[in-house]
């Protein structure tokens, strides 16, 4: 059976947490035990905003759900 649950990467920078973002995997029987994503909670400090960090998170992040044969992904995000 594969790994599902919670998982959170960071960005770091001298040792500091600049960037951030969480996925819920979700295993789908219905779809042969494959993977569902949600990410969320996706953060960059303010101070690095602009920067690219976002950016390189999102890309490292579809990298790893592809390698899980994730079926989907889906990105959750809240303006406030």
């Amino acid at each position: 059976m594969r790994a599902f649950g919670i998982e959170i990467y960071v960005v770091l920078d001298k040792k500091e947490i600049v960037g951030t973002l969480r996925l819920l995997l979700a295993l789908k029987f219905y779809y042969q035990g494959r993977l569902a994503v949600h990410i969320e909670d996706a953060a960059t400090r303010v101070d690095y905003q602009g920067k690219g960090v976002a950016s390189a998170l999102m890309r490292r992040v579809l990298e790893i759900c592809r390698g899980k044969n994730c079926y989907r992904i889906i990105l959750i995000f809240v303006f406030i």
